[in-house]
This record gives structure tokens, C-alpha cells and sequence, in this order.
């Protein structure tokens, strides 16, 4: 054998870590804890009973009744939450609100019957209605034990970070830099497809993590628009169409790019000190593929398909008290189901005193929420979470 083969042999360095105080393993416990009155610096502790609620300010006995925007609304008394946020953070600091990246195609809404024959009808489909409450009633009560048998038959939590000690988790996204870039529908899509691909590879080497970019430059389907915004379907039918490649071959940028080779696969060769580098497409690489995909809601149905197949991608909607979440179990105060936004579902849990959540992975940062990361009442659709979500199953290629 031939000595200092390439030189690799000559010189070699190392290092050693030091673990951070908001390192994302003490991040992960201090959620498992289930102790959100472990604030973060600078944080404050709010505790939260459905529509309204009230604020502590860092654990202080000043209180802070917060009334919410109910207009005029008669809303149930929610499921008490307790979680940290940081006032400092200003609305609009990582969601557009004037221009949301989740675009879902709008249902068609028929006008209302304005003639003598529309009204009559009105009546008599108003009394055919209280006639079947009775059936109505009693088809929610069945519909209500067939999702209690249905969550019954699954595990009570389910964290694809820890499947039987086990982090099948890709790694985490932020979708606004180097600049802001509306494409949380891309990055909710590639990561739960890259955990599920992980996850069906036994976490073998090498881990895939599909590039959001691909998407963000060639889906266009459901009023899919780049960085302005786009629809989690449309991402998953491209895929089912298209092959994906992973984030070495498009590395995310945050802006729109073309649709062309280079859009999918590039690479760039250095010319000299003084000339600039010559990017060109690369012509075989690996990729990956939806098989099939679909659409869930419900609490019930969520369980059922995160704890048999893995991550799902959901839409709801953002507030300014979720955009200022620093910890623990978040809930909404204003009642808003608005879809303006889309996160992956990738597990679920309850708390020790009885309260259940959503493991929620976010694309704002490592520095947001728990790592990046965020846990959502749930079986009450909070935030809108609840009433569309998108799974879909990877091809099996390796």
C-alpha cells in the first residue's frame, strides 16, 4: 500500500462540542418535561382557556386579560394551554399576512336565493332540517364513537424524533433566508416525504432530504406561485409526476428560479481568481418520487395515518401570539382557522395532566418555538389545524 494515498494521512484536525444552553437536545427535553414555566430568556408565560385567556408576564401576579377578536361570536371555553412566548417579537416577523404562503383552491360559493320562489324553497328546506336533528344528532354520536374506536386502536403518542429511541427526523427548515420567501407549502411537503423515506430506510445511510427549491420552480398547479405562495396537493402531484431531487442538487435560495434542467439538478466549476464560476446542469443524480397521495381530517384520521405511515402536511392559520411561541403546548385565544399557512404533523402526544397535542415541525428557524418545532392542542382543530391536511407515500427506489 502505497503511503499518504493523496495525502490524507498528512494532516488532519479535529474538534470537540460544546452543548449550548438552547442546544436542541435540551430544547427536546424541556418539551418532554411538559414544563413551559421554564422560560427562555426575555420569555413570558401564558396561560390560555380557549377564546380569551390570560397573560402572566415572566411569571409575575400581574394579569393581563386578553379578549381576542370574536366578532360577536359565541365560542366554547377551549382546553386550558400553558406555553412561553417572547413579546418582543412583532407581528409579521416571520408570516406575511397580506400575502400567505398557503394557497388552497377556493371553493366555489353559490349566491343566496333572493327570489319569492328562492325564499319558499329556503322555508321548506329550513323545516325539513328540524325534522331530521334527531337523525343528525344522532349520526354525530356515531360518528363520535367510530374516531374513539379509530384513535383507540394507536399507540397514545407518537414523535418521529423518538420511535423507540430512535430520530428518523430530517433536519430543520427555514424558509426566509437568505431573503423572505413564501414557500412554506414546499418545505412542510419535502420534509414529511424525507422523514417518511427515512424512516422506511431504517435510518441507513444516506439520509434524503428533498429540495424544496425544485419545487418552489417548477409546481404551478391550484394558483401555486413560488415564493408568493402554494398549494401542498399541487406539490405532491408534481412529485407523483416528477422525479425529486435532493438538497445537493438544488440548494434552497428563497427566490423563484426557472423550471429547466438547472432548475432540478446543477453544479459549478471554478474558472480562475478573476473569472466568475460557470454553472451547468447535471445530467444523472438521485431522485425520489411520490407513489400515491391524498387528503385527511380529523383528529382521528390523523392519528390513524402519522402512527401507521408517518408525517403529514397540514394547513392553519398564524396568529400574532403563535408567531411570538417560544414553548409548550399552544392555544389558540382568537378562534381563527384561517389556512395561510403549512406545517408537517409529525407526531402527537399528551401532556401528564390529560392534555393532548400536535408535534408540529415549523420552517422558520431553529431559533423559533422548540427548536423549530412546536406542540398544538389537540382534538378541538386549534388554529384551523384539523381541517386539511395531505399525506403521501414515497416511492421505494433504494
Amino acid at each position: 500500500m502505497h503511503h499518504f494515498n493523496l495525502g490524507i494521512e498528512l494532516e488532519c484536525s479535529w474538534a470537540t462540542p460544546s452543548v449550548s444552553p438552547a442546544s436542541a437536545s435540551e430544547t427536546h427535553t424541556r418539551a418532554r418535561n411538559e414544563d413551559a414555566t421554564r422560560m427562555l430568556p426575555g420569555g413570558m408565560v401564558v396561560v390560555a382557556d380557549g377564546p380569551g385567556g390570560k397573560v402572566s408576564k415572566n411569571g409575575s401576579k400581574d394579569k393581563i386579560q386578553k379578549k381576542g377578536d370574536l366578532q360577536g361570536k359565541t365560542i366554547p371555553k377551549g382546553p386550558r394551554g400553558i406555553y412561553s412566548v417572547y413579546p418582543n417579537v412583532k407581528k409579521g416577523a416571520f408570516h406575511k399576512y397580506d400575502e400567505p404562503c398557503l394557497r388552497r383552491p377556493k371553493a366555489h360559493k353559490g349566491s343566496s336565493a333572493k327570489t319569492a320562489v328562492g325564499k319558499v324553497a329556503a322555508a321548506a328546506q329550513k323545516v325539513l332540517q328540524d325534522a331530521t336533528d334527531l337523525g343528525d344528532l344522532k349520526a354525530s354520536l356515531a360518528e363520535d364513537y367510530n374516531d374513539a374506536q379509530m384513535l383507540s386502536k394507536h399507540p397514545t403518542k407518537w414523535d418521529v424524533r423518538d420511535i423507540k429511541g430512535v430520530n428518523f427526523a430530517t433536519l430543520d427548515k427555514n424558509q426566509h433566508i437568505p431573503t423572505y420567501c413564501g414557500s412554506c407549502w414546499a418545505q412542510s411537503v419535502t420534509s414529511a416525504l424525507s422523514d417518511r423515506i427515512n424512516m422506511k430506510r431504517n435510518n441507513s445511510f444516506p439520509k434524503t432530504v428533498l429540495a424544496a427549491q425544485a419545487l418552489v420552480n417548477c409546481v404551478s398547479a391550484n394558483e401555486t406561485n413560488g415564493c408568493r405562495g402554494g398549494d401542498p396537493t399541487a406539490a405532491n402531484s408534481w412529485m407523483q409526476a416528477n422525479p425529486v431531487p435532493d438538497i445537493t442538487c438544488q440548494a434552497y435560495q428563497s427566490k423563484d428560479l426557472s423550471c429547466d434542467a438547472m432548475g432540478i439538478c446543477e453544479d459549478c466549476t471554478f474558472k480562475g481568481v478573476h473569472m466568475t464560476s460557470v454553472c451547468s446542469a447535471v445530467a444523472s443524480f438521485p431522485t425520489a418520487r411520490v407513489e400515491s397521495h391524498g387528503q385527511l381530517t380529523g383528529e382521528a384520521a390523523m392519528v390513524a395515518e402519522i402512527a401507521t405511515r408517518g408525517p403529514i402536511t397540514c394547513g392553519m392559520c398564524v396568529t400574532e401570539d403563535f408567531e411570538a411561541y417560544a414553548g409548550g403546548v399552544f392555544v389558540d385565544a382568537s378562534g381563527c382557522t384561517d389556512q395561510d399557512h403549512a406545517i408537517s404533523i409529525a407526531g402527537y402526544g399528551v401532556t401528564a395532566d390529560g392534555q393532548k397535542f400536535w408535534v408540529g415541525r415549523n420552517s422558520w428557524g431553529t431559533y423559533w418555538g422548540e427548536h423549530g418545532w412546536f406542540r398544538l392542542a389537540r382534538g378541538v382543530n386549534n388554529l384551523g389545524i384539523e381541517d386539511f391536511c395531505d399525506w403521501a407515500e414515497p416511492v421505494v427506489t433504494w
